[in-house]
């Protein structure tokens, strides 16, 4: 991105915006200058999560409805955001305790209550909240999948890439993180 005055597109001045200003663009919801702006972007998402968690909180719901509400309308927030870019394990950590700290706020899961059953099904005893840990794995192996059986020649290229990678491939963590369930597994 350069500095400049009175780009015209389509015969129309557009305002072009001055990266020394910290000025970006906003292409499919994510932050933009001459790369995409990770921390901006976690930024906007935790504060849309806090928005909406309030919003539900003042609805006063029972438990099972309120982590319906959850899992519908917040933890969605970031799912965009995970297909575009990796995100790192503690950014996903503080997108899990945003909401353990609303819930603990409002008396719903107390500090020494059990995370593993805030997480648990709710026909195996537990609360049946979705973690952003374990939708940011299943994002991941979905977009593996998708790219792996894809015939398309525009997405087979970049999956050869992450083929061939050894180190941090999206190939790589997606075998961990399938261990064989998915459908796709055998293709990945």
């Amino acid at each position: 991105m350069v500095k400049g005055e009175g780009l015209k597109v389509l015969e129309e001045r557009m305002k072009a915006l001055d990266p020394e200003q910290n000025e970006v663009y906003k292409f499919l919801g994510c932050e933009q200058g001459d790369k995409i702006d990770v921390k901006r972007v976690i930024q906007r998402v935790k504060k849309e999560i806090m928005k909406r968690l309030e919003q539900l909180m003042r609805m006063n719901l029972n438990d099972e409805n309120l982590v319906k509400a959850i899992n519908s309308r917040v933890v969605p927030v970031a799912g965009y955001i995970m297909n575009m870019f990796n995100l790192r394990r503690g950014d996903i950590e503080e997108l899990d305790m945003i909401v353990k700290n609303a819930l603990r706020k409002e008396g719903f899961h107390g500090k020494q209550a059990s995370v593993e059953r805030l997480y648990e099904k709710r026909v195996n005893g537990g609360r049946g909240l979705k973690s952003f840990k374990e939708i940011y794995d299943e994002t991941k192996v979905r977009v593996a999948c998708y790219m792996a059986m894809s015939n398309n020649e525009w997405i087979k290229v970049p999956w050869r890439n992450e083929y061939l990678k050894e180190q941090t491939s999206l190939k790589r963590e997606a075998e961990e993180l399938s261990n064989a369930k998915s459908g796709c597994a055998g293709r990945i």
